[in-house]
């Protein structure tokens, strides 16, 4: 079995769906672990699931519970990763008068995904491929109703946001990594969730 790799799942128990019973499942001595570092240090690197954490190589990299969906994983070799590019994080508040005004704004960043379509990249993890960890975001939970950062998004290096072939496509990442939202960016100042 192992953690959900979709849903609600717990840290702590017993059950191999558990993060602590999936820890013990792949051999790891985690029985008596009662704080998330404890259950890191007796993880092992390979038996994350590429899909949902990313390549793990070192424990250094673990900083979400959400890359345990999947543990222990037992496949071989890694995920198909998909190049994205963001350009700098710019307030919600300002972006008609920052990614829509002249020199616009180059997508430059390259993060990596599982996620073969931009579409559908909510919920699932960037990694920042320098670091191999998940991109440190600095997106509020809410961007419909908050202001907070946004990032323009795309699959081609270098566009511009004042490019005619830029789809006016944003999201929104945790300090994590995560994808919370993906949407267009309006000349109003708004967004319109996907």
């Amino acid at each position: 079995m192992g953690v959900f790799t979709s849903g609600n799942f717990s840290m702590f128990g017993t059950s191999t769906r558990t993060i602590q019973g999936a820890i013990v499942q792949g051999g790891g001595n985690a029985s008596s672990d009662t704080t998330f570092t404890q259950l890191i240090s007796h993880s092992t690197p390979s038996k994350f699931h590429p899909s949902y954490a990313g390549t793990i190589t070192n424990l250094s990299q673990v900083n979400s519970a959400l890359q345990y969906r999947g543990y222990p994983y037992s496949g071989s070799g890694s995920a198909t990763m998909y190049n994205y590019y963001i350009a700098a994080a710019i307030l919600k508040s300002a972006t008609s008068g920052s990614y829509f005004t002249s020199p616009g704004y180059d997508m430059s960043k390259l993060l990596k995904s599982t996620e073969q379509s931009l579409d559908n990249l909510g919920g699932d993890l960037l990694i920042d491929p320098v670091t191999n960890l998940g991109y440190a975001g600095l997106s509020p939970n809410d961007i419909v109703s908050n202001d907070g950062y946004l990032y323009a998004i795309s699959t081609t290096l270098d566009l511009n946001t004042l490019s005619s072939s830029y789809n006016s496509r944003f999201v929104t990442i945790s300090s994590t990594g995560y994808v919370i939202d993906i949407g267009n960016i309006t000349s109003n100042n708004g967004v319109i969730l996907l």
